[in-house]
């Protein structure tokens, strides 16, 4: 097998999958030899939880907070293909907002320079790339954030492998 099995150039959509939800997803790439790079586009950039956060204190009761996160829409897009593996860092253009309220605090924070890192495989004859994304902890000793995704090829032919 070559070290590119197939040109993922062009345009893809499909999904990944936090927190239980299917958040849908484009992206333009373009293929030069091994390397990919292009855009990424999310449908869902604003979501709303309320989070059970531990105090500091040993003595304070942990607090509900209701959170809202606004990711940019785009991001750019840097990887390589190795065969049928494929990974790429997700890199959010502009900052990401987190806005955070409880009973006794408020909290906002503008997070710059926030990556995905995504790894899969490429499946029906260089149609499909089905993987896991990895989100690092924003603080050490706390756990990544992991789930999977999907994204399928725009209706065309696949383009031939490269020769």
């Amino acid at each position: 097998m070559n070290p590119a099995s197939f040109d993922l150039s062009g345009t893809w959509r499909g999904h990944y999958v936090h927190a239980g939800t299917r958040h849908g997803i484009a992206m333009e790439i373009t293929q030069e030899g091994l390397r990919i790079q292009g855009t990424m586009r999310d449908e869902h950039t604003v979501f709303a939880s309320t989070e059970t956060i531990p105090s500091p204190e040993p003595w304070q009761p942990a607090e509900d907070v209701e959170l809202l996160i606004t990711l940019p829409e785009s991001s750019e897009i840097r990887g390589e293909v190795l065969g049928e593996r494929v990974s790429f860092v997700k890199r959010y253009l502009g900052g990401q907002s987190i806005y955070g309220r409880s009973e006794d605090h408020e909290m906002s924070v503008v997070v710059v320079g926030h990556r995905v890192f995504y790894a899969g495989r490429i499946e029906a004859e260089g149609a499909v790339l089905r993987g896991r994304w990895t989100i690092p902890p924003m603080v050490p000793g706390d756990p990544a954030e992991e789930d999977e995704f999907e994204l399928r090829r725009e209706p065309g032919a696949p383009p031939p492998p490269p020769a």
